[in-house]
């Protein structure tokens, strides 16, 4: 699924079925909170990264704050809309049509994304943050879930709190967990955005003598989930796309400023309940503006891919 790609083309250009979104350069959007206050643009591009993520510590975007209105950005989707857009390399480096593509699409399944944010609140409750440290500073919480390699290189499951761990087993979770990957399966397999072989590829890491049952095998090892998440513009270190759905507790309430950004391409991607979403974490920097979170409701995302660091643990296991 690689494609030429021709240069200075228009922004807006439909190319292959997808809205052509320029790289913005060195003068994208930055945020407009630094620390907890307001920050200006001058400012805020004068910070410098320091992080392997290359975000810019604390350096969030928050509608709340003047300086900022997504809803104003060059590309703007609404809730309401799916879209297929392609987030052209600058300078034509590092990425091509299929990677830099970027897939929004909505489900109204009540009660898929009723079990979806039920299933994704538990998951969160049973377990300790990740991302809290090494210049991470946003709101909110993300966990890990699922298969990963630990700070000792050891290819481990993320563990639960001490008092949720005798009350279900591994097993059950991993059950739990392949009825989100079915759900995840029906909503990307014909959308054309690499489920399919991520799929593949998952299974030729971790099963290279294909010998294991379809029911561990066809759906995603992999997981992380958050609530209520505002972060910094960041690069996953993954080895494949990203697969996400957001969905919220009280359905009937709106989304108050919760957006997924692109802020090097100047798109905002307006979330709401049963929002998925498909991108390329590696090449295209992304983030979570910080949601306006009102009447007790919670904001949760589920979301799966191949961390870079578990696919080069599990190419050196399959080398040897």
């Amino acid at each position: 699924m690689k494609y030429c790609v021709q240069k200075n083309i228009k922004p807006g250009t439909i190319l292959n079925g997808m809205t052509v979104c320029p790289h913005v350069g060195a003068n994208y959007p930055r945020g407009n909170k630094y620390k907890g206050k307001y920050i200006c643009q001058k400012s805020a591009a004068s910070l410098t990264h320091v992080f392997r993520c290359y975000q810019v510590p604390s350096l969030l975007y928050d509608p709340s704050e003047k300086g900022f209105d997504p809803t104003k950005w060059r590309f703007f989707i609404p809730h309401t809309e799916c879209a297929r857009l392609f987030l052209q390399p600058l300078n034509g480096k590092n990425g091509h049509l299929f990677s830099n593509l970027l897939h929004v699409h909505h489900s109204n399944d009540n009660d898929e994304n009723n079990f979806l944010y039920k299933t994704t609140s538990k998951l969160i409750r049973e377990r300790n943050p990740v991302r809290t440290t090494d210049g991470w500073n946003g709101v909110g919480i993300m966990v890990g879930i699922g298969e990963h390699v630990d700070w000792h290189g050891q290819h481990t499951d993320f563990v639960l709190k001490p008092k949720f761990r005798s009350r279900w087993s591994n097993e059950e979770e991993k059950l739990t967990l392949y009825e989100c990957g079915l759900i995840f399966e029906a909503q990307f397999k014909d959308k054309c955005v690499g489920y399919h072989e991520m799929i593949q590829n998952q299974k030729y890491i971790f099963w290279p003598n294909k010998k294991c049952p379809s029911h561990v095998s066809d759906t995603p090892r992999c997981w992380n989930a958050s609530k209520n998440l505002g972060n910094e513009l960041h690069n996953d270190h993954d080895a494949d796309r990203s697969y996400a759905v957001w969905t919220k507790k009280y359905k009937q309430l709106p989304a108050k400023s919760w957006y997924l950004l692109f802020p090097e391409w100047e798109v905002a991607i307006e979330i709401d309940d049963g929002t998925y979403v498909s991108w390329n974490g590696r090449t295209c920097g992304h983030c979570t503006a910080v949601p306006d979170v009102v009447d007790g409701n919670k904001y949760l995302s589920l979301f799966c891919s191949i961390p870079q660091k578990l696919h080069d643990h599990r190419h050196k296991f399959i080398n040897n």
